[in-house]
């Protein structure tokens, strides 16, 4: 979700990535099999040694010591539940229960889906069924059973943890479900049928493997199959899933899409991405008033102002976020100034975004946008954030005179503009109170504006030396 969420791949790809990610893994629940708790120690280790001697200082081997620990951490993980499987076998209780779930196959299967639900983990269910089994509390064909219902429940696990999300990232959430699902479909038919077919199909093949890994190898084949078969109907897949759960019109508007939290360490680099992040908000403010053109019926007239607001704020503080970590990183004083520079532009194009929220929400309590002082307002503000844009990220000096010749000092006209709505006595005096408000914040739209295109200038001198 992370890697789609930051456009760093296609919605197909990741697709591809999660249908295939649970035959990876298949290689913890083999895991089991073996003891892998002392190898967790020893990295451990490795990773204390490194800190030790200051390795983590070094932004390249600080990921590489941070995914020793995260796998150290793991290995150690399955050992403890190894131990803890050993734990259970001999308890009383736990081989009633085990005695209870071997009653009938549906009730194993549902024990496998509750508890996959609350661990999360078909892998870790599976595994702990593995010792179990290696115990001798846990027969075989009751191992399995529950090994099928972990692998639904994982997948049921996912969607309910992102009941939250909507549009792209509930549609990837529900496929991850869907794979889980398919593989047991396919196989549990078999085992249901004839509940021999593990000995008649597996054993002659295996016959010097463990039951331990028997059940591993049979996990192994439920997310082949679950992987196989949703490869193979994607397309089908997808249209279910836009059915299930329609794309929203507001996803992926303001993601990051440049920069990134490695890019911080190299100012030029982190400026340069930083700019093409903030030419995406300058062109996207016309946008702002496309609710309020009646003339447009574009997808872009869909979206709620405070839906485009909320996103475009929050690529601008991911700007900042960004902006302040390469400050952090970087301490000459020819960087600092112009990541300050880079960082007053972005507080500006903020303000900027806030007023044009302002200004849309105060236009939208008004019945006939298209007449009068706001139809004027409406469009001489469209005209001038296209300029802006047009002249920011192309760098057209032209341009640039004209709108700073545009947005030169129009008080005394505002003024006259105001005088003459009070003067008004027809007409509804929310809209009138409304539309005079209106006038203040667009002065103030104007003069940022200027204040925007004044300090891109000097950032660019600046970066071009």
């Amino acid at each position: 979700m992370g890697l789609l969420n930051s456009g760093a791949l296609a919605f197909n790809s990741v697709l591809l990535l999660v249908c295939w990610s649970s035959v990876g893994t298949s290689l913890l629940v083999f895991m089991a099999v073996v003891d892998v708790q002392l190898a967790g120690i020893y990295v451990m280790g490795l990773v204390g040694i490194a800190h030790l001697f200051n390795a983590v200082d070094n932004i390249g081997s600080k990921h590489i010591i941070a995914f020793l620990f995260s796998f150290g951490i793991l290995l150690l993980g399955l050992g403890m539940i190894k131990e803890a499987g050993i734990g259970l076998s001999e308890s009383e209780s736990v081989k009633a229960f085990i005695g209870f779930a071997s009653e009938a196959s549906v009730i194993g299967f549902a024990i496998g889906t509750i508890v996959a639900l609350i661990t999360r983990s078909s892998a870790s269910v599976s595994m702990l069924v593995i010792i179990l089994n290696i115990s001798g509390v846990l027969p075989l064909h009751d191992a399995v059973t529950i090994v099928f219902g972990a692998s639904a429940g994982s997948g049921l696990s996912v969607v309910m943890a992102t009941s939250r999300m909507h549009g792209k990232m509930r549609q990837l959430a529900i496929y991850h479900s869907l794979v889980k699902i398919i593989g047991v479909v396919v196989l549990l038919p078999f085992f249901w049928l004839d509940q021999e077919w593990i000995k008649i199909v597996l054993l002659p093949f295996f016959t010097n493997l463990s039951v331990g890994t028997l059940i591993a190898l049979i996990y192994f084949s439920l997310q082949l199959t679950g992987a196989i078969t949703a490869s193979l109907i994607q397309g089908k897949l997808l249209s279910l899933l836009n059915w299930l759960c329609p794309p929203i019109l507001d996803e992926k508007l303001f993601t990051p899409l440049y920069i990134y939290p490695e890019a911080s360490a190299d100012a030029d680099m982190a400026i340069i991405l930083a700019t093409k992040e903030q030419d995406r908000l300058l062109a996207a403010l016309p946008e702002y008033l496309e609710t309020i053109r009646l003339e447009t019926e574009t997808t872009l007239a869909k979206i709620p102002i405070d839906i485009r607001h909320s996103t475009a704020c929050h690529l601008g503080n991911k700007i900042r976020s960004f902006m302040e970590e390469t400050a952090l990183h970087n301490d000459s004083e020819t960087e600092i100034e112009r990541i300050f520079a880079l960082q007053s532009l972005n507080e500006a194009i903020m303000s900027l975004q806030n007023s044009l929220a302002s200004f849309v929400e105060t236009l939208q309590s008004i019945k006939n946008p298209d007449a009068g002082w706001t139809a004027s307002m409406i469009e001489g503000l469209h005209f001038v954030l296209i300029m802006l844009a047009e002249a920011l990220t192309k760098d057209g000096t032209e341009d640039r005179e004209l709108l700073l010749t545009l947005t030169s000092d129009r008080s005394k006209l505002m003024d006259k503009i105001r005088d003459s709505m009070l003067s008004e006595k027809s007409g509804d005096l929310v809209e009138r109170q409304a539309l005079f408000v209106s006038t203040g914040i667009f002065e103030r739209i104007i003069w940022l504006v200027r204040q925007i295109v004044l300090s891109k200038s000097p950032l660019n001198t600046v970066t071009s030396t």
